[in-house]
């Protein structure tokens, strides 16, 4: 438990260090009017700034005050001056006298408004009030104020207002109506829909494995080759879950005789992409039940074993083209033994 602490303990402050969010195959909108492609990353600890590398390899860093905006499969990022610097927003309507911008935050979303050239925060939510000794959560109200003195030329939008709720379509139907229509961008269903449609891939690999605790280096360690399915959530997404069938030969050194297994199981694995380059990811995966049939061949003893665990490890992946090449350390809270857990294999993407 102790080593299982320190290896989850170790991805949580990594993947908060290096939050990063990838757009591949962007189109990067300057403001000197030149227009470069490549594949875009947002860091958390550098939110002024973005790193694109282009086709042909070359990576460079643009400041968020160089850029008008970002394209990326029917989505547009819009660079804004907000507060000390500039800030990328997701737009989510964008109109011809006022247009309706998104960030989110610990994955709740945050809304603004931008109107001539500057950018107004809608807040909304919960909050907390305090009384005496006494503590409510109510609605957070303040974003009708804004958008009440923000649209105060269309009286009959004003009225409106206060029948809305923090909600991204009230807010759409509110800037759309307030432009009178003319718009020139519109996040739509379709656009969010396909930005969700899930990823599937198909995967073979090799393993080598040292499960037991008391591991000898003497003992011939069981040899696996396992096929299966892996789901991504979305095309972006970095998280993924692992299906896999896999067969393997065991053989235990004994006294007398050796005996040997013969061994089919079926496993699951989550995996999560820790930081992402252009054609490769450095990833943490954790195994996280099997269900095995054992046959012994020299008794013909065979068992079924069902087995909740946490294994985790950490694996590289590198892209040519739709075939990604990968190699793993698995197992790791057995420390002892990780030069003897590993996987190797091929993943191809449908």
């Amino acid at each position: 438990m102790k080593y299982l602490s320190i290896i989850l303990f170790s991805v949580f402050a990594f993947s908060n260090v290096i939050a990063q969010e990838s757009l591949m195959k962007a189109t990067v909108y300057l403001t000197d009017n030149q227009t470069v492609k490549g594949d875009v990353f947002l860091y958390d600890s550098e939110p002024d700034n973005i790193v694109l590398e282009k086709e042909n390899g070359e990576t460079s860093r643009i400041f968020n005050e160089n850029i008008k905006y970002i394209e990326n499969d029917g989505n547009i990022l819009k660079s804004c001056q907000y507060n000390s610097g500039y800030q990328l927003f997701d737009v989510i309507v964008d109109g011809e006298k006022m247009s309706l911008l998104r960030t989110t935050k610990n994955q709740a979303e945050v809304f603004y408004i931008y109107k001539d050239g500057k950018v107004y925060l809608l807040e909304g939510g919960r909050k907390t009030i305090v009384k005496g000794s006494k503590t409510y959560n109510t609605d957070n109200l303040r974003y009708r104020g804004v958008l009440k003195v923000l649209i105060k030329s269309e009286p009959k939008l004003v009225k409106k207002t206060d029948n809305i709720k923090y909600k991204e379509k009230d807010l759409v139907d509110i800037v759309i109506a307030y432009n009178n229509g003319k718009i020139t961008f519109l996040k739509t269903e379709e656009i969010v829909k396909k930005n969700k449609t899930p990823n599937l891939m198909i995967f073979l690999q090799y393993t080598n494995a040292a499960t037991n605790a008391y591991f000898s280096y003497d003992n011939q360690t069981p040899s696996f080759f396992q096929a299966g399915v892996q789901y991504y959530f979305s095309k972006e997404s970095r998280h993924s879950l692992k299906l896999g069938l896999e067969y393997g030969v065991y053989t235990q050194p004994d006294s007398e005789y050796d005996h040997f297994y013969n061994i089919v199981d079926l496993n699951i694995s989550y995996y999560m992409d820790l930081y992402r380059m252009r054609h490769s990811a450095i990833y943490f995966n954790v195994r996280a039940a099997d269900l095995t049939y054992i046959t012994k061949t020299d008794d013909s003893h065979s068992n079924i074993i069902m087995l909740p665990r946490i294994s985790p490890g950490f694996g590289f992946k590198y892209q040519i083209n739709k075939f990604y090449l990968f190699a793993e350390i698995n197992n790791m809270i057995q420390y002892k033994t990780v030069p003897y857990n590993f996987s190797f294999g091929i993943t191809v993407d449908l």
